[in-house]
C-alpha cells in the first residue's frame, strides 16, 4: 500500500454524499413531515422539490394478455441551499446530506451534518439507524498527448486493453471489504467524453458501515464516518499513482 499523500491543495471532488440509513416505524408517511421539514430547513436550504419514483409491473398469467399497472410514490425531500451545492435529504430509507464542489473537507460539514441529523431524528423518529454510508465522486482530468493517455502512468489499477490496442472507453467496478474495519468499499472508475485536452475519469468511492442496535447516539455516527472517511482515502490513495496526484496540488 502506498504512503497517504492527502489532503490535496485542489481535490478533485465533485460530489461527497453521507447517508444515515434508518428502520423506519410501520406507520412512517415521508410526505406528512414535509411541512415541519420545510419549517425546521427553511433558512439555510430555501429550495425544496419531492423527489418521485416511478415504479412499473408487468404480470403475465400465461394463456392471456399480460396485465400492466404503474404506481407513483414519494421517495425523498429534497433541500437545496440558495446556490443548490449542499443539500439535506429526507427519504424514505433514511437521511442524507450532500455538498457539491467546491469542497474543502468533511470536518467543515459534520456540524452541519449533525446540526440537520439531529432534526431529520425528531422530525421521523426513525426506529433504529441500519448503516452509515460515505461516497465521494472525483472527476480526475487526465492530459492528453495527441489524443491519447497513459493510464497505467496515472492509474494504479487501470484498465487494460487484452491485445494491447487502445481503449475507446473504459468502466471498472469493485466490490471489497477492508480488512481492518470491516467496512464494505465499491470503486468505480470510468472514462468520459474527452474535453479539450483532458480524459476526465471518475473515481467514485462509496464505503458503507452497518450499525449495532445499541448505536443511536451522534457520537457512533461520527465515530463511524471518521472510519468510513480513512476507508475511502486509502482507497483513493491506492488507485491513483503519485503522478496523479500530483494534478491536484
Amino acid at each position: 500500500m502506498n504512503s497517504l499523500r492527502l489532503p490535496l491543495e485542489h481535490p478533485p471532488i465533485v460530489e461527497a454524499v453521507v447517508d444515515i440509513v434508518c428502520a423506519m416505524r410501520p406507520d412512517f408517511d415521508l410526505e406528512a413531515t414535509e411541512a415541519a421539514a420545510r419549517d425546521a430547513l427553511r433558512s439555510n436550504y430555501p429550495k425544496m422539490q419531492q423527489r418521485k419514483i416511478l415504479r412499473y409491473q408487468v404480470t403475465d398469467l400465461g394463456g392471456a394478455s399480460p396485465s400492466h399497472s404503474k404506481a407513483e410514490g414519494l421517495e425523498a425531500l429534497v433541500f437545496r441551499s440558495d446556490d443548490e451545492r449542499q443539500m439535506v435529504q429526507f427519504r424514505n430509507a433514511g437521511y442524507s446530506f450532500n455538498r457539491l464542489a467546491p469542497y474543502t473537507g468533511l470536518d467543515d460539514y459534520l456540524p452541519e451534518i449533525e446540526r440537520t441529523w439531529r432534526l431529520f431524528e425528531s422530525i421521523v423518529r426513525p426506529v433504529s439507524i441500519k448503516a452509515v454510508k460515505l461516497r465521494y465522486i472525483n472527476r480526475i482530468p487526465l492530459p492528453l498527448t495527441d489524443g491519447n493517455v497513459e493510464l497505467e502512468h496515472y492509474l494504479a489499477f487501470g484498465p487494460q486493453s487484452p491485445d494491447g490496442s487502445a481503449l475507446a472507453s473504459f468502466l471498472v467496478k469493485t466490490l471489497a471489504i477492508d480488512h481492518a474495519t470491516k467496512a464494505r468499499f465499491t470503486t468505480t472508475l470510468a472514462a468520459q467524453e474527452p474535453y479539450g485536452e483532458t480524459l476526465p475519469v471518475v473515481l467514485d468511492i462509496e464505503a458503507e458501515a452497518d450499525l449495532g442496535p445499541d448505536e443511536h447516539e451522534w457520537s457512533s455516527i461520527a465515530s463511524h464516518i471518521a472510519i468510513l472517511r480513512g476507508v475511502k482515502n486509502r482507497v483513493f490513495d491506492e488507485n491513483l499513482k503519485p503522478s496523479c496526484q500530483t494534478l491536484f496540488q
